[in-house]
């Protein structure tokens, strides 16, 4: 067998820009791994040597959870903390809104969700932030604006997603941004 190396094994990024973090393992020789955490340009933060490829894994596993996270926080901004902290208090108030009138579901089946206005935000921030807040995001192109429409925290198909998608948007609205409500029938 012709086995060209170094071999990857398994690599990771996190955060962003000049806060990003490169994790990676890789085989540079029979018997021989490297598993490295680094900034883009080269620069090593961490560099272990193993002998066997469980071992270079286990390593690798270890460097995630202490590089990890920290990379994910520091490429956080301001604005992005604030639309985290939004968007986790407008899913409490979304849950409180849900089962108001014993969860009623009826209505007409629909897609209701909250929607913001997040002008010159990049696209990776947005589904970023969503996810730290447990929700997910997707575009919608109206009036010539894109707006960015944020999933409810519980079921519901009727009244109990409208009521959950209203509760969203007063939410929404007083920590600041600009909210309406996304509405489509199914």
């Amino acid at each position: 067998m012709n086995t060209t190396f170094p071999r990857s094994i398994c690599r990771a990024d996190y955060g962003r820009g000049k806060n990003r973090l490169i994790v990676s393992a890789a085989q540079l020789a029979p018997g021989l791994y490297e598993v490295a955490t680094l900034r883009p340009s080269g620069a090593e933060l961490e560099l272990v040597r193993t002998a066997s490829e469980p071992e270079a894994r286990a390593v690798y596993a270890q460097m995630q959870q202490r590089f990890g996270p920290v990379a994910e926080k520091a490429s956080e901004t301001p604005a992005m903390r604030q639309l985290i902290a939004a968007l986790i208090r407008a899913a409490d108030a979304a849950r409180i809104a849900a089962d108001a009138d014993g969860g009623e579901d009826g209505g007409t089946c629909n897609f209701d969700s909250p929607a913001l206005e997040l002008p010159r935000w990049r696209e990776a921030d947005i589904q970023y932030c969503a996810r730290r807040a447990g929700t997910s995001a997707f575009s919608w192109r109206i009036f010539g604006k894109r707006l960015w429409v944020f999933g409810v925290p519980l079921g519901g198909q009727g009244n109990r997603r409208s009521r959950q998608a209203e509760a969203m948007v007063q939410s929404l609205a007083a920590d600041g941004f600009t909210a309406c409500e996304y509405c489509q029938m199914d």
